[in-house]
C-alpha cells in the first residue's frame, strides 16, 4: 500500500526562478531584496492559494541569515494579545544570533512570520503596531493575509504591500500540464478542466484535489461514469440490498451507479464507509477501507458529492 505524495509540497517553487509572477512590480521588488539582503516589514495579501506563503518562504530561504533569527507563527491558532507581549515581543527584543556571531550571516535582524494574520483580534494587532517602528533596527515582520483590510491601519501603513494576484487560467493550466506529464498521469482535457474551473484560482486547491483523484495512475472526476471503471462487471441494480438504495437515493449518479456496477461485498463495504463517513473524518475512513483492502472504496470516496471535503488528504492507493 502506497500513500501518494502530496503533489503541493512536492512541486512548491523553492527559487523566485521557479515561482511564477503574476507582476513585474513584485517581482522586482523581491529579486532587488535578495541582491541587498535587506527586507522591509512585508504584507504579503492575495486569496487563498496564490502563492503568498511560497513566495514569503522563497524570500525567506533566499537570505542568508542564522536559523535562530527565525520565529513563524500561525496567527488562526494565536489569536490573543497575551501570546504576542509574551512570546513575539520578547523575541524581538534579543539581539539577532548573526550581529552575536559574527559570520554566521549577512541578514543581522530577527524576522517573525505572521501567516493568516487577519485572524488575529485587533488588541493582538494593536499590542504589536509600535514594535514594528521601536525594534526596526533589530526585527522585520513578514505577514500572509487573505483579507488585507482586516489588518488594522497602523500596521498597514508601517510595512510594504504586495499584492499577490490570482494566476492566469492558461498559467494554472501550464503548471497542471506540467506536473501531471512528470507524474505520468492519464487524463483527459475534460477532467483537467473540471479541476481549474471548479477551483481556480487557488492553485493550491486544485493540486490537492486532482492528487486525490488519481486512481492506478489515471486522473478520475466525480463525473465519470463508474461502469468504464470495471469493464466486464454486469450493471444489475436487483441485486444491490433496499437498504443501501435507500442511502444511495441521497447520492450522485455516478455512486449509484458505481455501487450498482461492482455489485459485491467489497461494493456493500463501499456503501457503508461512505455512510461512516457523513459522521467521521475522511481520512479516517479511507485508511478503513485501505485496511480492508476495499480499492473500489477509496475510489467511491473520491468519486461522490464529498469529494469537496476530501481537499487536503492524502489519498490512500495501491
Amino acid at each position: 500500500m502506497l500513500i501518494n505524495q502530496d503533489w503541493v509540497e512536492k512541486y512548491r517553487p523553492t527559487t523566485f526562478s521557479e515561482y511564477v509572477f503574476t507582476s513585474e512590480l513584485s517581482k522586482a521588488q523581491l529579486y532587488g531584496f535578495v541582491e541587498a539582503q535587506d527586507i522591509p516589514s512585508i504584507i504579503f495579501a492575495g486569496q487563498p492559494g496564490t502563492g503568498k506563503s511560497t513566495a514569503c518562504k522563497i524570500l525567506i530561504n533566499s537570505l542568508d541569515m542564522n536559523p535562530g533569527d527565525l520565529m513563524e507563527i500561525n496567527c488562526a491558532n494565536n489569536t490573543g494579545v497575551d501570546f504576542y507581549r509574551d512570546t513575539v515581543i520578547p523575541f524581538i527584543k534579543t539581539t539577532a544570533w548573526a550581529e552575536l556571531q559574527p559570520g554566521t550571516g549577512r541578514f543581522r535582524k530577527k524576522i517573525v512570520v505572521l501567516e493568516e494574520y487577519s485572524e488575529a483580534t485587533a488588541n493582538a494587532m494593536h499590542s504589536l503596531k509600535v514594535e514594528f517602528e521601536s525594534n526596526f533596527d533589530n526585527a522585520r515582520f513578514l505577514i500572509t493575509t487573505n483579507n488585507v483590510d482586516k489588518v488594522i491601519d497602523a500596521i498597514k501603513s508601517r510595512c510594504l504591500t504586495i499584492q499577490v494576484n490570482r494566476l492566469s487560467v492558461e498559467q494554472i493550466r501550464a503548471r497542471c500540464l506540467d506536473i501531471l506529464e512528470k507524474e505520468s498521469v492519464e487524463f483527459t482535457n475534460e477532467a483537467l478542466e473540471y479541476y481549474i474551473e471548479t477551483f481556480k484560482p487557488d492553485m493550491r486547491g486544485i493540486l490537492l484535489n486532482m492528487n486525490a483523484a488519481v486512481i492506478d495512475k489515471k486522473l478520475m472526476t466525480p463525473y465519470d461514469d463508474a461502469e468504464n471503471l470495471f469493464n466486464g462487471i454486469e450493471y444489475d441494480p436487483i441485486k444491490v440490498d433496499a437498504k443501501y438504495l435507500r442511502f444511495l437515493d441521497q447520492q450522485s449518479d455516478s455512486t449509484i451507479k458505481l455501487i450498482w456496477a461492482t455489485n459485491n461485498k467489497e461494493a456493500i463495504s463501499a456503501a457503508k464507509l461512505v455512510k461512516k463517513f457523513r459522521k467521521e473524518d475522511l481520512h479516517e475512513t479511507l485508511i478503513e477501507a485501505a485496511r480492508i483492502k476495499s480499492k473500489k472504496a477509496i475510489i467511491l470516496l473520491t468519486t461522490t458529492q464529498f469529494f469537496a471535503k476530501a481537499r487536503g488528504i492524502h489519498l490512500i492507493a495501491y
